[in-house]
């Protein structure tokens, strides 16, 4: 086995899962207790929202209600402070119709392929993943497991919820397939927000759109989108008016939602992989959707995760964290604001510079060495958007996933070792960014303001598009 790929131990934690019924029979599982000066209160616990039977989860600061009946987080927020979230004002359903409850849920991403996954014309949502009661345990460790019925897609999601030790509140989102044909699909995560006074998201410098996001369809004039910096975008929600949604191929997947001084952060580990949605071979690891009716006004922070080829017994893991943070001050366009969630969202990380530099004079790869590769600070969970091989070529390469290190940057040694005997590949002006998975490193680089993907595997393949999205494979000598 490839000592590169195995470097880091594996903890493996046995728990034994309880099952249940009703959420209100509390004394059918032992909950872990959160105690500070003596007093101790439940991490865990049964309660009812909204006439249904629900779990409250709390660290003693931050406190969430889910609700499996109806498969959604509907409440988070400080204790005894405001929910977050919003919620419909009638949470009955009227008809046997799709109902939006509010919440938060997860997807399979694109919208575009619904109708091949569920045979519903690309609307409503999978009723399996959206509507239909899930299944709840009870882990140990203050954690608590839901898991949808099995969808027409053959993937079934489960979602575990538990706060961590830095007191984030941890969405471990999985997807199994168990039966039927292979589905190329990507697991969605949509929260939706009670509107506060802005919406941050972060900003590719080198975007392939224009203005750094993509406007999916019409968008209200009255939503106000604007460029803070270059790394950051600002969108002001209004219920004056139509709304909409944009796609951004952001560097990072974390955005923000500000209200009342109160920054809502969302954030997920970006894996390089192919994104949903977007034009130009540049997909949207984050998007923003604005419904702008006043009597149902409300703002969806959504993170997707890649596009997976799921056979059956495949799986794919998506992790999202979320946290609240005090901020310097209720006014959004304060420089000080700005710069706190700016921080919160790059996590103090500075993405200026690329993880690999090249000296900025015509280049052959094959060429590179520790003389003229220089390593800029490590960034870890940021990467360039890559698109991956097609079908057949990714097919020995599933167990990517659950084989990522997450290191901060591949080291000049490792990264020549792969290339040095490449077919030489000659960049005009290049900007290369590289990030390392096992068991492939990928990435893109600028030539004369156009860019160019590629990717390099360990067995001593690799490929490379072109900006026109021609694809080439090459194999090292």
């Amino acid at each position: 086995m490839n000592s590169i790929i195995y470097r880091s131990a594996l903890l493996l934690c046995l728990v034994a899962p309880l099952s249940f019924s009703s959420a209100r029979a509390q004394s059918a599982f032992e909950t872990s207790a959160l105690c500070e000066n003596g007093e101790c209160s439940p991490a865990i616990s049964a309660v009812t929202y909204g006439g249904r039977d629900a779990f409250k989860l709390t660290n003693g600061k931050t406190e969430a209600i889910i609700v499996p009946q109806i498969g959604r987080v509907m409440r988070f927020g400080k204790v005894g402070g405001p929910n977050l979230l919003w919620n419909a004002a009638d949470s009955a359903p009227k008809n046997a119709g799709w109902k939006n409850y509010g919440g938060d849920k997860t997807w399979l991403a694109p919208q575009s392929s619904w109708k091949q996954f569920h045979s519903s014309d690309n609307w409503p949502p999978d009723p399996a993943f959206d509507g239909k009661p899930h299944r709840s345990e009870v882990l140990s460790g203050g954690k608590l497991r839901m898991t949808t019925p099995l969808s027409p897609t053959g993937i079934r999601i489960s979602r575990t919820f538990y706060f961590d030790d830095k007191g984030e509140f941890v969405i471990e989102q999985t997807a199994t397939k168990e039966k039927g044909a292979p589905v190329r699909a990507g697991i969605w995560s949509i929260t939706q927000v009670v509107p506060g006074e802005a919406i941050f998201m972060a900003r590719n410098r080198n975007s392939t759109y224009a203005e750094g996001f993509h406007k999916m369809g019409n968008v209200g004039e009255a939503q106000k989108i604007e460029v803070v910096n270059p790394n950051l975008l600002r969108i002001t929600p209004s219920s004056a008016g139509a709304g909409g949604k944009i796609g951004v191929d952001s560097p990072i997947s974390s955005l923000v939602s500000v209200r009342d001084g109160v920054a809502f952060l969302q954030k997920a580990i970006q894996p390089a992989g192919l994104y949903p949605d977007g034009e130009g071979g540049a997909g949207f690891p984050t998007e923003l959707y604005i419904n702008g009716d006043a009597k149902a006004f409300y703002v969806e922070m959504e993170i997707l995760g890649p596009l997976k080829n799921f056979a059956v017994g495949g799986k794919s893991t998506h992790t999202v964290r979320w946290s609240l943070h005090d901020l310097p001050s209720k006014n959004v366009e304060s420089p000080a604001l700005v710069a706190t969630v700016e921080k919160l969202i790059f996590g103090g990380q500075q993405i200026t510079k690329p993880v690999i530099s090249i000296s900025p004079s015509p280049i052959d790869l094959r060429k590179i060495s520790a003389t003229n590769l220089v390593l800029a600070p490590a960034l870890p969970n940021l990467t360039t958007l890559i698109t991956l091989p097609d079908v057949k070529e990714m097919r020995d390469f599933q167990i990517e996933a659950g084989l990522t290190m997450n290191k901060p940057a591949i080291t000049q040694t490792e990264f020549q070792q792969l290339i040095s005997s490449s077919t030489p590949l000659t960049a005009d002006d290049a900007l290369l960014k590289v990030w390392h998975y096992a068991p492939w490193c990928s990435g893109s680089f600028r030539a004369q303001d156009k860019t160019y993907r590629f990717g390099l595997y360990l067995g001593g393949l690799g490929w490379l598009q072109t900006p026109d999205g021609q694809r080439g494979m090459f194999k090292q000598k």
